[in-house]
């Protein structure tokens, strides 16, 4: 193909529906040249008329559109109208396409979504697997020890009984030692819960008047007052004042 027809097919491809003027003004060559390159590439195939000016057209999109025709049974290369509807449905067959393929996005990233949310209600399944574990082990123990109390059985309490020599336990471990649910030694006034502890009532009486305490003093407390210090802080009840002393809130 000449250079000037190559200009011509590119100009075309970008600007569709162009005059032969406009071309030859855009393109800075002369209104014949222009004139007499549209005639070779019309003849060609390559450019069809179209309502306005002219069109590119698909070479390889020509050829197909021929050998339709063939098999078809008709004679003749097809007309512009056909070649310019051809060059419509091409780019709304590009346009689908592309409407396809975000819609595959779309669905790829609702796929990773649902998966994530799959896996979060696994794990907050587990989870509640757990509490009803806990739960149902706390009410046998509960009961175990209703049967036995009716029963007339005394035996020594191990919870009160850690209490008594440690003032202080971790809540998870005083459960674990408990005969009975933590709460019903809290109704009995046996033991306060402050924070992730429970604590005896005689030992946090006992810190109690200690309070309040200098910041100076702190060091002087025994390793289970600064745990319970630390913990009445954690739960609010206590506070630094000014930065000096741990006063209690009343």
């Amino acid at each position: 193909m000449a250079e000037v027809e190559e200009l011509v097919v590119k100009f075309l491809r970008e600007n569709p529906e162009s005059t032969p003027r406009e071309i030859a003004d855009a393109l800075g060559l002369s209104y014949s040249l222009v004139r007499a390159a549209l005639y070779r590439l019309r003849d060609r195939g390559l450019v069809a008329r179209g309502s306005r000016g002219y069109v590119a057209v698909s070479a390889v999109r020509t050829r197909r559109y021929r050998a339709l025709r063939v098999e078809e049974g008709q004679v003749g290369p097809p007309s512009v109208e056909s070649l310019i509807e051809a060059e419509r449905l091409s780019s709304r067959i590009k346009g689908l396409e592309s409407k396809v393929e975000e819609i595959y996005k779309r669905l790829a990233e609702l796929e990773g979504r649902v998966e994530g949310i799959e896996r979060s209600i696994n794990r907050i399944r587990s989870l509640v697997e757990g509490l009803r574990l806990e739960i149902s082990s706390l009410v046998k123990s509960g009961a175990s020890v209703s049967m036995s109390a009716r029963r007339g059985r005394r035996r020594e309490d191990r919870l009160l009984s850690e209490l008594e020599s440690k003032g202080i336990i971790n809540l998870i471990d005083a459960r674990r030692m408990a005969e009975r649910s933590i709460d019903e030694y809290v109704r009995e006034g046996k033991v306060i819960v402050v924070s992730s502890y429970v604590v005896s009532k005689e030992f946090f009486e006992r810190f109690k008047g200690k309070l309040p305490i200098s910041v100076d003093k702190v060091d002087s407390l025994t390793p289970q007052e600064k745990i319970l210090l630390d913990a009445l802080v954690e739960e609010g009840l206590a506070y630094l004042h000014c930065g000096r002393e741990y006063r209690l809130i009343t």
